[in-house]
């Protein structure tokens, strides 16, 4: 497992429903590849499932606001890393991936930030194992 606790994304305005913690870790373990954990440096207890949604669905795609590159202190779009948020059940077949609302992490500041794509036709539960259907599912 691959820790690094000197290496913490600062989300200012939180995550969507968890908006009082602002500082997490994003912890790599070989054996869950492709997927992480964002789990939060105040308390361990709040950790989400993550990855790279263009894994599962290469054709996601959605424009990026001059207003967040410059919150973000984005110079340079190679420095972006996306991630989303995954709810993984019981039945880890049924999980579902959030595209509506991404995760934009600026990797040379460390500042995040969570952003709902507004008329959007993507779902926050889209089915994970089934790409062909990433818009207009979940809500």
């Amino acid at each position: 497992m691959a820790e690094d606790k000197d290496n913490i994304i600062t989300f200012s305005k939180g995550l969507l429903g968890f908006e009082r913690y602002s500082q997490f870790t994003l912890i790599t373990r070989e054996e869950e590849a492709p997927f992480f954990h964002l789990e939060s440096v105040d308390d361990e207890d709040v950790s989400f499932v993550v990855t790279d949604p263009f894994m599962f669905f290469p054709d996601y795609e959605w424009e990026l606001s001059p207003d967040i590159q410059e919150e973000l202190g984005i110079q340079d779009v190679s420095t972006i890393m996306i991630l989303s948020i995954v709810i993984v059940p019981a039945n880890p077949l049924q999980s579902t991936i959030n595209l509506m609302a991404p995760l934009v992490i600026n990797r040379s500041t460390q500042q995040g930030m969570q952003c709902v794509l507004h008329n959007s036709t993507y779902g926050i539960r889209v089915p994970l194992l089934e790409p062909e259907s990433a818009s207009t599912q979940g809500g």
